[in-house]
């Protein structure tokens, strides 16, 4: 709960940033003839950020397409075998670009970022690191949600509350 709350709001915070930023840029481009230096790359930034929060809660609200025709014909049980099975592949697939992400952005992030560079100097501005850590961060948080469901749908087989859980793939309602 904590964790969905805390990247809702920092996505509600990102996104609103980002409308904010945009909008203050095309009123100054367009209506004033001066423009922001900074703020297209900052933009691109917050975009990506937004991005990989918004995967993890998608991925909440059961909204990321899945093809289930198959895993639908089968008993409740079969089907949520396979749901824990791909949820752990997936998991294990995300940890793993989640770690290779990382080392990519500690390798190449130390420069600060450019265009930020004009706005605070180049002692303050962050590094480049804080924007490839979108990825790890956000392929991180997914991959901790999945092997969530997969503990709990674990918990239903052993229960035999199977049968409940099984409803076409939704994802919502788990202690995250």
């Amino acid at each position: 709960m904590l964790i969905r709350t805390a990247a809702r709001n920092l996505l509600v915070l990102t996104i609103s940033v980002l409308v904010c930023l945009l909008g203050l840029q095309v009123v100054l481009r367009y209506f004033f003839s001066i423009s922001l230096i900074w703020a297209d790359e900052v933009s691109r930034i917050l975009f990506v950020w937004a991005s990989f929060l918004g995967l993890f809660l998608a991925y909440e609200r059961a909204d990321i397409p899945a093809l289930t025709i198959v895993v639908d014909a089968l008993p409740a049980r079969s089907a949520m075998l396979i749901r824990m099975s791909v949820n752990v592949i997936c998991a294990a697939f995300l940890l793993i670009v989640a770690y290779y992400g990382y080392l990519y952005a500690d390798r190449v992030g130390g420069e600060p970022i450019p265009a930020l560079i004009f706005i605070v100097g180049r002692d303050w501005a962050p590094s480049v690191f804080w924007v490839y850590a979108a990825l790890p961060v956000g392929f991180a948080l997914l991959a901790v949600r999945m092997a969530v469901d997969v503990f709990v749908w674990g918990r239903s087989l052993a229960t035999g509350e199977v049968a409940e859980l099984s409803d076409g793939g939704h994802h919502g309602g788990s202690a995250l």
